[in-house]
C-alpha cells in the first residue's frame, strides 16, 4: 500500500453533497480532496435528478420572493415546511436536523445563484427546477476555484479510525489496481443511497450503499434501515429504459393511466376514495402506489414483471402540454425515444424501484458521527426525513453538504494528523485482498451471480410491503451469501482494472447494508412511512417511536429516543391508513 498525501479534509463522494461539502471546506482556507470511485461530477444520483429533466431544489416562499421570485409562495414559511416535514416524516425527525434544512435553503440557494445557476422555472411556488448535471458542473466549478482537489475513479474501500478519531482512508486506482493511504485530520461521507440492493432501481451503478457500510466497519453508528422508499412507475420493460422514471414524473402532473394484465385500473382494490386522492396527489404517491403496485405484481395481476403504464387514450393535446411544460425533454435521447413510444399507443410496464433511504449514517446536528472528525451529509445519513422523505433531496444534499464542510473544516483547523502504525493498516490491505487468495469452491460462478441472487432476494423479500416470514427467509439468503462471497476466487489475478475485484468490493458493502436492513424491517413490528409490515399494519407511536440504532459490524442494536425540539407527536396507535389521514388532515391545515 501506498502512502500518499495528506489532507486537512477527505471528502468521499463527488454528487451534490460532497461537492457542497468541499466548497465549504475550501473557504476555510483547508487542503480539501474530494474521491469519487466515478468520474468526478457525473458519478452518483445527482445527475439523474427527475429522469434526467431536472429536480426541485426546494426553499421557503419568503426566501424565494427575496431572491426575486415574485410568484413564489410566501405561505410556504420555515413554520409550516418545518411541520410539514415532521408529520409527514410521522415523527422519526431528528427535528434539529429538519430545522437545519428548512432555515438554510434560502442561503444555499442564494449561493447557487452566485455562483451561476441558472433554474429553468419557479415550480409550484416553492422550488426552483434545475438539470441535475447542471447542478453538478456550478458547484465542481466553485470547488476548483476555491483549491479543492480531486481524484476520479478511486474506489475507497474503508475509512481509517485510530484511537475513536478518524485517521484517514484507503482507496484502490481503478485503473492500476494500487492501493493508498491519505491521511486527513477529517473525513465527510457524502455517498449517496443504497439503490443498487434492487434488481428494479432509480439510480446509477455506483449507488452501493458504500458509504453506510464503511461508516459501520469504521465503528460509526446507523440507524433507521428499515426506512427504504420505493419510486412506483419506473420502467421495468422495455430494459432499455430499465430503472427510467418518467412514467413517475407523467404521473405526478396527471398523464397516462395504470392497469394490471387484465386492463383494470386496480388502486381501488387497496385503498378507499380519500386515500386514492392521497395516492395520487400528495408526496404520498411514492408509498402507496408502490404498495399497490407491489401487491398487484405479487399476486400474478403484472405481466412483463410491472403493471401497465400507457397513455394509449391521451388527446394530442396532452403530448403538447407535456412537451410545453419539459422543453429540455428533447435534449435527453432516451426520454425523446419513451414519448415517442407513448405517442404511438405503446404500452410501457413500470413498477417500483428502489429510489431513496431515509435511514443510513447517525449523526448530530452537526453532521458529526460518534468518530470523532468522521462526518456525513446527504442521503447516506439518517435523520432528516423521519421515516418518509417528502420534499427535495437536492435541498438536503446541498444544506448538509455546505454545513458538514464548514463544520468539519473548524474541525480539522490546527489539529494533527494521527500517526497510525503500518502494521494497522495491513489490516485494511489484506480484507480487500481476500478475494485472490481464497481456494474455497463457491456454488455461484461469479459475483456478478452472487449479487443477481442478492438484489432478487431484496426485491421479493424486502420490497415495499414486507412480513416476517419474507423477512426470515432473506436474513437466511443474505447471510448464505456472505458466507459464499468469500468463497468465490477471483479468476484474473492482475489488480489492472479488474472489474471481478470491484464487484466484490461493491458486495462487501451491499451484503453488510441489506442485512442491516434486513435485522431493522424485523425489529420494527409497525408500519411507519415507508415501512410497511402487512403484519403489523398500524402506526404505534407508543411502543415504536423511536430509532433502532446498529452500532457494529455483528449487527447488534440498541433503541434511541427520537429528537424532539418543537413538534411533540401523539402516543396513538392506529391503523397505518388511519394515521396518514390524520397526518394530512394536520398537514392541509399547516398551508
Amino acid at each position: 500500500m501506498k502512502v500518499g498525501e495528506s489532507y486537512d479534509v477527505i471528502i468521499v463522494g463527488s454528487g451534490g453533497a460532497g461537492l457542497c461539502s468541499a466548497i465549504s471546506a475550501a473557504e476555510n482556507g483547508l487542503k480539501v480532496l474530494i474521491m469519487s470511485k466515478g468520474r468526478v461530477n457525473r458519478s452518483g444520483a445527482t445527475q439523474l435528478a427527475g429522469s434526467g429533466l431536472g429536480g426541485d431544489i426546494e426553499a421557503d416562499g419568503e426566501s424565494l420572493w427575496n431572491l426575486g421570485y415574485k410568484d413564489a409562495d410566501r405561505t410556504h414559511t420555515r413554520e409550516t415546511w418545518f411541520k410539514n416535514l415532521i408529520l409527514q416524516g410521522s415523527f422519526l425527525n431528528d427535528q434539529g436536523l429538519t430545522e437545519n434544512y428548512v432555515n438554510t435553503s434560502g442561503e444555499i440557494i442564494k449561493n447557487m445563484l452566485d455562483w451561476g445557476m441558472k433554474p429553468y422555472f419557479l415550480l409550484e411556488g416553492v422550488a426552483l427546477f434545475v438539470a441535475g448535471t447542471h447542478i453538478l458542473d456550478i458547484l465542481y466549478r466553485r470547488a476548483r476555484e476555491l483549491g479543492a482537489e480531486a481524484i476520479g475513479n478511486r474506489i475507497v474501500t474503508d475509512i481509517v479510525t485510530y484511537k475513536n478519531h478518524v485517521a484517514g482512508v484507503v482507496s484502490i486506482d481503478v485503473y492500476t489496481g494500487e492501493m493508498f493511504y491519505n491521511s486527513a485530520k477529517a473525513v465527510i461521507i457524502a455517498t449517496g443511497g443504497c439503490q443498487g440492493l434492487y434488481s428494479l432501481n432509480s439510480g446509477t451503478a455506483e449507488l452501493t450503499c458504500d458509504g453506510i457500510s464503511m461508516a459501520l466497519r469504521a465503528g460509526a453508528e446507523i440507524q433507521d434501515m428499515e426506512m427504504i422508499e420505493f419510486c412506483n412507475d419506473t420502467i421495468v420493460h422495455p430494459r432499455k429504459y430499465k430503472g427510467n422514471i418518467l412514467p413517475y414524473v407523467l404521473r405526478l402532473f396527471g398523464y397516462g393511466e395504470l392497469l394490471n394484465k387484465d386492463g383494470e385500473c386496480f388502486l381501488e382494490r387497496y385503498f378507499s376514495s380519500d386515500i386514492i386522492d392521497i395516492a395520487l396527489h400528495t408526496e404520498w404517491n411514492k408509498e402507496l402506489v408502490s404498495y399497490a403496485e407491489y401487491m398487484e405484481i405479487k399476486k400474478g395481476k403484472g405481466v412483463n414483471g410491472g403493471v401497465i403504464f400507457t397513455m394509449e387514450n391521451s388527446p394530442e393535446s396532452e403530448f403538447k402540454s407535456i412537451y410545453g411544460m419539459f422543453p429540455m425533454i428533447n435534449h435527453a435521447p432516451m426520454d425523446v425515444e419513451i414519448m415517442k413510444r407513448l405517442e404511438n399507443g405503446e404500452r410501457l410496464y413500470v413498477a417500483p424501484a428502489s429510489h431513496y433511504i431515509p435511514g443510513g449514517i447517525r449523526v448530530n446536528s452537526n453532521y458529526e458521527t460518534n468518530i470523532n472528525g468522521l462526518y456525513a451529509a446527504g442521503e447516506c445519513k439518517a435523520g432528516t426525513f423521519g421515516a418518509n422523505r417528502v420534499s427535495s433531496a437536492l435541498t438536503e444534499m446541498l444544506v448538509e453538504g455546505y454545513l458538514a464542510g464548514k463544520k468539519a473544516g473548524q474541525y480539522a483547523k490546527g489539529r494533527e494528523l494521527l500517526e497510525v502504525p503500518r502494521d494497522y493498516l495491513e489490516k485494511y490491505e489484506e480484507e480487500v485482498l481476500k478475494p485472490f487468495g481464497t481456494s474455497h469452491e463457491s456454488k455461484f460462478k461469479s459475483f456478478v451471480e452472487l449479487r443477481k441472487k442478492l438484489q432478487e432476494t431484496m426485491w421479493e423479500y424486502v420490497g415495499p410491503v414486507k412480513n416476517e416470514k419474507d423477512l426470515l427467509l432473506a436474513s437466511n439468503i443474505v447471510d448464505e451469501l456472505s458466507k459464499e462471497l468469500l468463497k468465490i476466487k477471483i479468476k484474473d489475478s492482475s489488480r489492472e482494472y479488474n472489474p471481478e475485484w470491484i464487484e466484490y468490493l461493491n458486495l462487501r458493502n451491499m451484503i453488510l447494508a441489506s442485512k442491516a436492513i434486513v435485522k431493522s424491517s424485523l425489529i420494527r413490528k409497525e408500519s411507519r412511512g415507508v415501512h410497511i409490515r402487512e403484519d403489523y399494519f398500524f402506526v404505534d407511536n407508543k411502543n415504536w417511536l423511536k430509532h433502532i440504532v446498529i452500532y457494529d459490524t455483528s449487527l447488534n442494536y440498541r433503541f434511541e429516543n427520537v429528537i424532539i425540539t418543537k413538534l411533540q407527536p401523539k402516543p396513538v396507535k392506529m391503523p397505518y391508513l388511519d394515521y396518514i389521514r390524520t397526518l394530512l388532515k394536520e398537514v392541509k391545515g399547516a398551508y
